[in-house]
């Protein structure tokens, strides 16, 4: 059982798929750092920074395999479609989820990078409400809120001077390879 964070899970601001995050991750890095024991605290701080290895909680172990499935089920549908063995290209155990392959399938289809990479990334926020289901003011709605966030800050630098800079270095190695871009 984890530990319950009444208050703080309490006064964190609402998340809303494709709607501006009202924080940093940064700066709910150090709430989490106030106000978390420092296991939970430097777990917060692991999904963040993107680790594998080093977490305590089990809503993370679920998360990261499903990442890691999501990873492995890209690799196989693009290896697949250049007719390359998939299985060179898995990293650690691979579990054939039709959920993500239906994603996967659907963003390939979709008309341009940022579409594919918005659907996606909306298949992670519905897997993760999946996960909290029945949590409330856990660590889990904590280490949850911690993964949206990741997902609307990164959304935020695509969307970004920088974002846009990054998508046209992309489209012109692309183009330069034959490869048709839309914008």
């Amino acid at each position: 059982m984890s530990t319950a964070y009444y208050y703080f899970a309490a006064t964190l601001g609402v998340l809303e798929f494709g709607m501006p995050a009202p924080q940093t991750c940064e700066a709910f890095l150090e709430d989490c750092w106030r106000l978390l024991s420092e296991q939970d605290a430097r777990d917060v701080r692991i999904v963040l920074e993107g680790g594998q290895e080093g977490f305590s909680n089990q809503i993370i172990k679920e998360w990261l395999f499903f990442e890691n499935q999501l990873a492995n089920h890209a690799a196989w549908l693009r290896a697949s479609n250049m007719g390359k063995d998939p299985s060179v290209h898995i990293r650690g155990e691979y579990v054939e989820d039709p959920f993500i392959m239906d994603v996967l399938v659907y963003a390939q289809e979709s008309f341009n990078p940022l579409e594919a990479e918005k659907v996606i990334a909306k298949a992670k926020w519905e897997k993760i409400d999946d996960m909290i289901s029945g949590h409330f003011f856990d660590f889990e709605i904590i280490a949850a809120y911690a993964i949206k966030l990741k997902i609307l800050e990164r959304f935020a630098v695509l969307g970004s001077d920088k974002g846009k800079e990054v998508f046209n270095t992309y489209k012109n190695e692309a183009l330069s390879v034959g490869q048709t871009v839309e914008v």
